[in-house]
């Protein structure tokens, strides 16, 4: 990874656990760019700090929480979520504490989802608009680490284009193998197109409302938040959510994080609950895997003449335009 992505990537806001993996009773460990981080609860909400304790280095997300502080598991040491002071080491009279901290990082709590940022932020929080409005049903799949770089994954989120050779497994061998001609609008840091699909009807039992003509609206907040908003010929909806953590500082290897929402609808159907339609999403992705991590390089090269592209590959190229444009505002170019 050039040192300009990195210095990129250190500005930017990135997912380091589900909120449901962390726990008001311990802490729960995460990584961003080869920086070990642990992540707690105080009273005040959650905290990202370095996962190394300073006295000697333990993994701090082996510890515990005690009287609303972090102890390390190695020597007692505790640290306070607010500013990450020591505030207590057992084996000192009186207990009294030397002059040390830990080093602590920006954290919010969006979509289900904890995120840290390493510097000082570039752009906000990205946002998920769909999910903002209306009454939406969610799972939260397991995080999975995958050896390829976070933009190349982001791309094949938004590729129709495999669907009938990748998925022919869970979508079945009728898919729409045409891509039609589109266009990508953009909204600040957000790309959207539209595309209308044929899945060709052998999801879902055979329930053509879900599994053939649909209308799929591809969001991507650049670098890393991608999400398909599916509209139904009967007016249900689903939202399939990826962000996707560098957590290599080399930039070949990465986490995804997904979830899945259905609007009341499109759970109305028989056969078709939320966790019908996460299972269908899940096997996706799993079939999306081993071909990502065949690909090389392990990362999507921001020089466009490296690889040949077709009109189906127009958002890559107005994806990693976007992002250079973004390396560009990081490095006041």
């Amino acid at each position: 990874m050039e040192m300009a992505e990195r210095a990129l990537i250190e500005r930017l806001w990135f997912p380091v656990a589900r909120s449901e993996d962390v726990p008001h009773d311990r802490p729960t460990a995460g990584r961003i760019l080869d920086t070990d981080l642990v992540i707690f609860r105080m009273p005040s909400g959650p905290v990202v700090a370095d996962d190394q304790c300073p006295h000697r280095g333990a993994a701090l997300s082996m510890g515990s929480l005690v009287g609303g502080e972090l102890e390390c598991a190695y020597h007692g040491w505790r640290f306070r979520g607010e500013d990450g002071r020591c505030t207590h080491v057992p084996s000192l009279p009186g207990g009294v504490p030397p002059r040390t901290s830990l080093g602590v990082h920006r954290v919010a709590v969006r979509y289900g989802f904890i995120w840290g940022c390493l510097g000082e932020p570039v752009v906000d929080v990205p946002t998920v608009r769909p999910l903002d409005h209306g009454s939406w049903q969610i799972a939260y799949g397991l995080p999975h680490d995958l050896r390829c770089g976070y933009r190349q994954l982001t791309e094949n989120f938004r590729d129709t284009s495999h669907f009938p050779f990748v998925h022919r497994g869970s979508m079945g061998p009728n898919v729409q193998r045409e891509v039609p001609r589109y266009e990508v609008d953009r909204d600040g840091w957000t790309l959207q197109w539209t595309i209308p699909t044929d899945l060709g009807g052998t999801a879902f039992g055979g329930n053509r409302d879900l599994s053939a003509n649909q209308t799929l609206t591809y969001n991507t907040v650049v670098p890393a938040v991608a999400f398909v908003h599916t509209t139904f010929p009967d007016g249900g909806q689903r939202i399939t959510l990826q962000i996707v953590t560098p957590i290599a500082a080399d930039g070949e290897r990465c986490r995804q994080f997904w979830a899945v929402a259905v609007d009341p609808i499109a759970a109305g159907h028989s056969g078709a609950a939320l966790k019908d339609h996460f299972e269908y999403e899940r096997r996706i992705f799993e079939e999306d895997w081993p071909i990502i991590e065949s690909q090389k390089p392990r990362e999507a090269p921001l020089d466009a003449g490296q690889q040949a592209h077709t009109r189906a590959d127009h958002f890559s190229l107005v994806y990693r335009k976007t992002y250079i444009e973004l390396m560009s505002l990081k490095s006041g170019r």
